[in-house]
């Protein structure tokens, strides 16, 4: 999987005022890297800064669903181009979108901020100004996505649909694997602390919930990784980075009012997480989790 950054003028195209639509999919002009583009690859929406020198960053995060090709400009999109711009009504390459987040109106993160940080002061935008598309080197991806996500509790972003959540577990396997028990114990009830009383949502074709990386990595640790519904015998299989694969289950799902804390989530293998939403035995799985986090202790993990 690979990462980009596709760049957005404000002065050609009203890209906020694009966003607030919650467009799907996005079609977006691809300059470059056009056949190192893949089904699944990461987007990072970036606004210029522009002639009225509006803050330049991150607006939106994006996973490409159909590859770069020839084709006209999306309808919905045509309107927010400015000043008679000729792009919006010529075929040109361009790359099928699916929104995974999308920042605030107005709302940015940084490029200030990113030329501050010793990883991604050197991404490629921030270096060579000209061109509309960029691949982040893979040495700055994971450390880019991770400093996106660190934003939501900072109300950057606004969603995560459902589909997107792979996405949000692979930032919390690597805060799980990179970061000390004590550690996630403090982010988590820095976390708990300013959390809202449910989880953010919006409507757009369905209605999506925001959840925190954080309760996920510490759920993950918590159980170091393994299935947490009693008797559980399924043997897990390693991922790359031999940790066992697990996923964490809200156990009063967020769309029932379940809160994204620690005491409502558990660690299951695949097979019992899908039995938990759709199997028949679904109750009986709820309950045991629940009176298994009523017996849990905070502790475990790695030092």
């Amino acid at each position: 999987m690979r990462t980009f950054i596709f760049q957005g003028n404000p002065d050609s195209f009203d890209i906020d005022g694009y966003m607030a639509t919650s467009p799907h999919p996005v079609l977006w002009y691809v300059s470059h890297h056009a056949r190192e583009m893949a089904v699944g690859d990461r987007v990072f929406l970036w606004r210029a800064a522009g002639k009225k020198r509006s803050p330049a960053g991150i607006i939106a995060s994006a996973t490409v669903i159909e590859r770069p090709r020839l084709r006209p400009e999306s309808e919905d999109a045509k309107p927010f181009w400015r000043g008679g711009d000729a792009r919006g009504a010529v075929d040109e390459m361009r790359a099928s979108l699916r929104l995974d987040a999308v920042a605030p109106s107005g709302g940015v993160l940084p490029a200030e901020l990113l030329k501050s940080d010793p990883v991604l002061r050197d991404l490629p935008n921030l270096r060579f100004l000209s061109k509309t598309t960029y691949l982040v080197p893979a040495a700055m991806a994971a450390h880019l996505a991770a400093v996106w996500e660190a934003a939501a509790p900072l109300e950057l972003r606004v969603s995560v649909p459902e589909e997107a959540l792979e996405r949000s577990d692979e930032v919390a396997r690597h805060l799980a694997r990179t970061t000390s028990t004590a550690e996630l114990r403090r982010l988590y009830d820095e976390y708990a602390s300013r959390r809202p009383a449910g989880p953010s949502t919006r409507v757009a074709a369905v209605r999506i919930y925001q959840r925190a990386e954080i309760v996920k990595a510490y759920a993950l640790d918590r159980a170091k990784n393994r299935c947490e519904l009693p008797g559980c015998t399924v043997l897990p299989f390693l991922m790359d980075d031999e940790t066992a694969y697990c996923e964490v289950h809200h156990i009063v799902p967020l769309a029932e009012g379940g809160p994204d804390i620690e005491e409502n989530v558990a660690c299951l293998c695949p097979a019992h997480h899908r039995e938990a939403h759709c199997g028949k035995q679904r109750d009986a799985i709820r309950s045991q989790l629940q009176a298994l986090r009523r017996g849990a202790s905070p502790g475990g993990g790695k030092p």
